[in-house]
């Protein structure tokens, strides 16, 4: 399994945009090399297929990617404390019933197509597990705060975070894909790969396309949700240093409702209600399911024993551990042979 963790944190601003320097991380991760006109081609071990790097005249950065597993990869983004945000249009073929995002710990084992619009943010924690065989296709477009504020009609950049919660919250920053965004991502993919005269415009254009459909129906949707459903920013900001406190070492009991609610400075009601809206569910759910996460890491990616693991993740009783996995995965834990 190829495993890449990147947090943007890391990154040097300094020589560049970061999603440039991303690109570089994951391609000596990889190891290949960026081609001058800006293509990672993967190496045969690992994918067969690319991610081309967009640079638009606008100032926007974006990535389009076309490419088939041949190994089963895992990919974590730890959350930043520099804040940007990114459209992602992607088209997604399993080759069998797996979890695609584990940060949801969802296995719907009737879907093989997994295709969507949705609005991410560099200050939320995700990852992902893909299996061997699996096809993307997606485009990637990364905005800053003052993109995102321009866009989501804003006119102070300090409520971006906000209003991006409240999109989150009320599960509003998320679509299926339609015949039109497939067309014009596919086209995209098209013009990319042709010898058009005006191949960068027409690329550009298409891309813009897509930015301003997913916006503009963004913003109707918006329009539905008062101003009373936004959190301040000095709670959600709170509310985020409560959450890395709660899951800082899976090895102790989880830190109870009330340590949790005095670190975020407010009452134990205000801080479920709070911790709920930002992250969908209640603070022990979430430790538990991020415990789970932990679990599948150490067996999967790091090869750990059944028996480590449960010690690891602070389970005295191997029992309990086995059936707090089965329950997360339906599927019984497996990992390197216990010694």
């Amino acid at each position: 399994m190829f495993h890449f963790c990147h947090n943007y944190d890391d990154y040097d601003n300094a020589s560049g945009h970061y999603a440039d320097v991303f690109f570089r991380h994951y391609a000596e991760a990889l190891g290949t090399t960026i081609t001058p006109a800006g293509r990672l081609v993967f190496p045969e071990q690992y994918a067969t297929g690319f991610i081309q790097m967009l640079s638009l005249s606008n100032g926007l950065m974006a990535t389009l990617s076309d490419y088939k597993l041949n190994q089963d990869f895992f990919l974590e983004r730890k959350p930043a404390s520099q804040e940007f945000y990114a459209l992602r249009v992607h088209e997604t073929t399993l080759a069998r019933n797996l979890p695609l995002d584990i940060t949801t710990g969802t296995d719907d084992e009737q879907s093989q197509l997994l295709a969507a619009a949705w609005l991410s943010s560099s200050l939320f924690e995700a990852s992902y597990i893909a299996p061997a065989g699996t096809g993307i296709c997606g485009l990637d477009i990364v905005f800053t705060r003052e993109w995102m504020a321009t866009y989501l009609g804003i006119g102070d950049t300090d409520d971006v975070l906000q209003r991006y919660v409240s999109l989150k919250s009320n599960s509003i920053n998320f679509e299926p894909m339609d015949a039109e965004y497939r067309e014009l991502l596919h086209a995209i993919i098209e013009d990319e790969q042709s010898n058009l005269p005006l191949k960068k415009a027409a690329i550009e254009n298409r891309v813009m396309e897509v930015v301003e459909r997913f916006f503009t129906r963004l913003f109707h949707r918006m329009q539905q949700h008062t101003k009373d459903t936004l959190l301040k920013p000095d709670e959600i900001r709170r509310i985020m240093e409560a959450e890395a406190y709660l899951v800082k070492d899976f090895a102790q009991p989880a830190p109870t409702i009330p340590m949790l609610s005095r670190f975020a400075a407010m009452s134990d009601t205000k801080f479920k209600t709070l911790f709920k809206r930002i992250y969908g569910c209640g603070p022990y759910e979430y430790f538990q399911k991020n415990r789970m996460l932990r679990a599948k890491y150490l067996l999967v990616v790091k090869k750990t024993s059944v028996k480590e693991a449960g010690i690891q993740l602070g389970y005295t009783n191997l029992s309990n551990f086995t059936i707090a996995y089965k329950k997360a995965f339906n599927t019984l834990p497996s990992g390197s042979r216990d010694c």
